[in-house]
């Protein structure tokens, strides 16, 4: 009975034994499932920056050109491709139309020449060269410059102001002789001359005057200084010289200082 006893509780013994290993090995072995991790939000891509509009291609200058060819009065020759800009002449006309014949002729004067004198690169830049390429003296220098102007066609003026502007001339290469002793003013002064222009009411006539010694007395004696009559009309013409029919320098009164 005892052996019986024995075998019974041996047996339940095991059983318990197994089911509690059971139990615990499932138990041990089962894992927690991981939490997914959350999905970063994609950062929104930058706007992309706007192309910027291409600038509207300037349009190129238009000029008129002029080769000119003239003579010193001291023997050298000299030549240059003249370039006038077409916006330049066109401001030169328009402002000039619009002086008037009542105003005095100091005002119109000095009125296109405001306008006009930084407008004559295409002539200066001739000069420059000269400069750069020769070795003259200031007169000889000065002498270059005037006989540019004498060597201009002469010619009368077709509007109701009886003067060409400075650029306008340039562009037409003929004039008067107030037009041409106007340009001569601005060209002379670029260079640090010391100028004037000289009008004669009694002859008509229009001249440049020039602080620079020579000899005779053709000059006008002005604020301590003589300034020397240059006519400038024709070719041939030298400082201090200017023709018999308008030689009395009391009949020339100082125009433009």
């Amino acid at each position: 009975l005892f052996g019986i006893f024995g075998v019974i509780s041996d047996l339940i013994s095991s059983s318990w034994s197994d089911d509690i290993y059971t139990k615990t090995t499932t138990t041990n072995t089962i894992k927690p499932t991981p939490k997914p991790k959350p999905t970063p939000k994609a950062k929104p891509r930058p706007k992309p920056k706007p192309t910027p509009k291409a600038k509207p291609r300037s349009k190129p200058e238009k000029y008129f050109e002029k080769n000119t060819y003239w003579k010193t009065n001291f023997g050298p020759k000299h030549r240059g491709l003249i370039k006038t800009k077409e916006n330049d002449y066109y401001s030169s006309i328009n402002n000039r139309k619009k002086l008037s014949v009542y105003n005095n002729w100091k005002y119109n004067a000095q009125s296109v020449i405001r306008n006009d004198q930084n407008r004559l690169d295409g002539v200066i830049s001739i000069f420059n060269r000269i400069k750069r390429d020769k070795r003259y003296n200031k007169y000889e220098f000065a002498d270059l410059i005037v006989s540019f102007v004498q060597d201009i066609p002469y010619s009368l003026i077709d509007n109701d102001l009886d003067i060409y502007a400075p650029v306008e001339f340039i562009k037409k290469y003929k004039g008067d002789c107030d037009t041409k002793t106007i340009l001569l003013y601005i060209l002379l002064k670029k260079f640090d001359y010391d100028v004037v222009i000289l009008n004669s009411w009694q002859y008509k006539h229009s001249i440049i005057g020039v602080n620079l010694p020579t000899n005779g007395n053709s000059y006008k004696y002005y604020k301590g200084k003589r300034y020397y009559a240059w006519e400038t009309t024709y070719p041939g013409w030298i400082l201090g010289n200017i023709p018999p029919k308008v030689f009395n320098m009391n009949h020339w009164e100082i125009g433009l200082y």
